[in-house]
């Protein structure tokens, strides 16, 4: 039941994570995905390149990547202190 749940959160968030064609074109991919990491959200990055597409437009992976990295990790350390 846990899985099912578990499923159906991650629908629920890759659907929220919708961009318009002037995201896709414009956005700073980096600090959208530092701002994704910093939630505490998996890199969510397919989800707008699948968006992105429509526009024919793509997503700077390397840029989200290396920013969603940053904020997971400092998510990381402000769930960690708050277990301590």
């Amino acid at each position: 039941m846990r899985r099912y749940y578990s499923a159906c959160l991650v629908v629920l968030l890759s659907a929220c994570a919708s961009v318009s064609e002037s995201d896709c074109r414009t956005s700073n991919w980096y600090a959208r995905g530092e701002q994704d990491g910093l939630r505490g959200d998996r890199s969510l990055i397919d989800t707008y390149v699948e968006q992105c597409r429509r526009f024919g437009a793509t997503p700077d992976g390397q840029q989200y990547h290396a920013g969603w990295a940053a904020g997971y990790a400092e998510w990381n350390r402000r769930v960690s202190r708050g277990r301590s």
